[in-house]
């Protein structure tokens, strides 16, 4: 460099502070390191953002099929519960049949009871009315 800070030589010209040129001359205010550093982290951001996105499909899918499953589980869970109903529906039908079916056997026993006590007066009566019959029959 001269006195005056022009550069003698092509080659020994420094760009001023802040200032850099990249390999086809165009002037950058950022080092060329720097902006190599800057661009591969955009495209791994970009990556990062494609990942994360293929990632949400996929978590969506998931969500979409739990909520199917869900609603499958609910479904069978109401079946089930109407099932448990309709035994319970039955169980207390069929208390209620055997109750009314023991108190008509307690019913008919009550009535063949009265009936062999009617039977057994009968038979009484029946008895001495044939004595009374051979007794009088016999004596004439």
């Amino acid at each position: 460099m001269d006195d005056v800070g022009n550069p003698q030589d092509e080659n020994d010209f420094q760009p001023p502070e802040g200032l850099f040129f990249d390999e086809l001359s165009r002037i950058k205010i950022i080092e060329p390191e720097k902006q190599n550093k800057t661009e591969k982290l955009g495209e791994e951001c970009k990556a990062f953002i494609d990942q994360l996105d293929n990632f949400q499909g996929i978590v969506g899918g998931f969500v979409k099929l739990a909520d199917k499953l869900g609603k499958g589980v609910e479904a069978e869970k109401m079946k089930a519960i109407g099932a448990r109903a309709a035994c319970d529906s039955l169980s207390k039908k069929r208390e209620s049949e055997e109750q009314l079916l023991l108190s008509l056997i307690a019913e008919k026993r009550a009535q063949l009871e009265r009936l062999e006590v009617e039977q057994d007066a009968l038979q009484r009566v029946i008895q001495d009315q044939e004595g009374f019959i051979s007794t009088h029959v016999m004596n004439k």
